[in-house]
Order: C-alpha cells, then structure tokens, then sequence
C-alpha cells in the first residue's frame, strides 16, 4: 500500500495531486513537517497502522484503516472525470449540487439550478449541472472532500453547492437558502472571469483530488498558476 502512494505521489504512477508520507511514531517531532506534526498532535492515539487523508488546508477527510481499492477509489470517480473532460474543454467551470437527505429543499435547489444554467447557455456561457449524491459509493470519497471544504459542512442536513473551475478548484458551498438564482448569476461570472488566480491565492476554496493530466490540455506558452500544496495522505507506523 505505502509503496502504490509512493509512485502516486512522485508522479509515476498517474498524475494525481497527492502528497504523501510515513510517520514513525519513535521520531522526533522536530523533525516532522509543520503538517505532518499537526496530523500526528491530532491521532497520535489511533490504532495502527492508521491512514489519514487530509485536504490541502489540513483538515481531516478520512482517519483509520485503508485496503487498495479504497486507496484508488479516493483518486478519481466518474463525476470527476466528467468534470474534468469539461474543464479541459475550456468550459468557464461547473455547478455540483449536493442534495440533502430526504429533504424537501432538494426540489426547490434542483429547479434553481436548472433554470440558472438554461439562462446562461442560451447566452453561450457553457456551464453545466453535476450532482454528487451522498448515498452514491463511488462518489464517496468526492463527498468527503466537499464536505471539508469548509469546517461544518458535514453537520449541515441541507442542500449545498459548490462551483468547480480551473484544475479542480472547487468554491466555498453555497447551503439552503443560498442557493438562490442571484448569487448562482454571481458564481458563474466568477467562475469566468479573470480573476480566479487571484482568488486561488487567497485560499478561498480548495483543489479536489483528481488524478486528470491536466498539463496535457495546457497551453505550454501559458504560465501556470501558482497552486497550494497538495493535501493527501499521511500513515503512521510504528
């Protein structure tokens, strides 16, 4: 399993944006890096061997047991390699709507979004609706890392949504009420604008794990965007 990270990681195994290192719970501190000391601080009692998953922003999506399947499930899942085909077709980004659990707010979500993105591809701005359903196995994981976009999201039992542009990058949810046609006027601008660099710099949002060739649909004359580094897996051993 550490092995297949590994090559993960250093990029010769795919091409997804995973970090990925060991812990010995014998080692100093010290010697640890700023994130890897604080996911250590926070499951220094967890039964071993123990693979924690955190997002670029050191938040925990996962912490326990992990076999290869789960492993490579985490990776990639059919939405976000739709998402990313569309992407890299130069669409200006996409809407993935989280439902809540059999609650009636989904119908009213559901209609809004559909008649916002109707609206603007009839003005020729290609956007498109995704739906990451909770109870979706594939999507597991996707739903996890949505859910740690920000700090209570996962206590929240109402509809979300999230924009997805660029390489990944996925918006700050918009939750219930939020979901309201003005402010998804607003998010589809954003998203095709020219100043969502600027905003990935400022670190709202985070970057999805996905495991999609991204550079091989870039322009190489076009300088890259600087990114934050990459969440992913750390495993502690004894």
């Amino acid at each position: 399993m550490n092995e297949y990270l590994s090559k993960v990681a250093e990029g010769k195994l795919g091409h997804a944006n995973l970090g990925f290192s060991q812990i010995n719970l014998t080692a100093s501190p010290e010697g640890l890096s700023p994130r890897d000391a604080l996911v250590l601080a926070r499951h220094r009692a967890a039964k071993l061997p123990c693979y924690v998953v955190v997002t670029p922003k050191n938040s925990t999506v996962y912490a326990g047991k992990l076999n290869m399947k789960q492993a490579k499930a985490l990776l990639d899942s059919p939405l976000r390699s739709q998402a990313a085909k569309f992407l890299c077709a130069g669409a200006p980004g996409l809407l993935v709507f989280l439902p809540a659990v059999d609650s009636p707010d989904n119908s009213r979500a559901r209609e809004t979004l559909k008649a916002v993105v109707e609206e603007v591809n009839r003005l020729a701005v290609d956007v498109r609706l995704l739906e990451a359903r909770r109870d979706e196995p594939k999507e597991a994981w996707l739903v996890k890392q949505l859910l740690q976009v920000e700090s209570d999201l996962s206590e929240l039992k109402r509809p979300m949504l999230f924009g997805l542009y660029g390489r990944g990058r996925v918006t700050e949810a918009y939750v219930g009420a939020g979901i309201s046609h003005d402010n998804m006027e607003e998010l589809i601008e954003f998203m095709g604008g020219d100043c969502t660099c600027q905003i990935k710099e400022a670190n709202l949002g985070l970057d999805l794990l996905t495991n999609w060739d991204w550079a091989a649909f870039i322009d190489p004359d076009i300088e890259p965007v600087k990114t934050v580094e990459p969440g992913g897996f750390v495993t502690f051993d004894e």
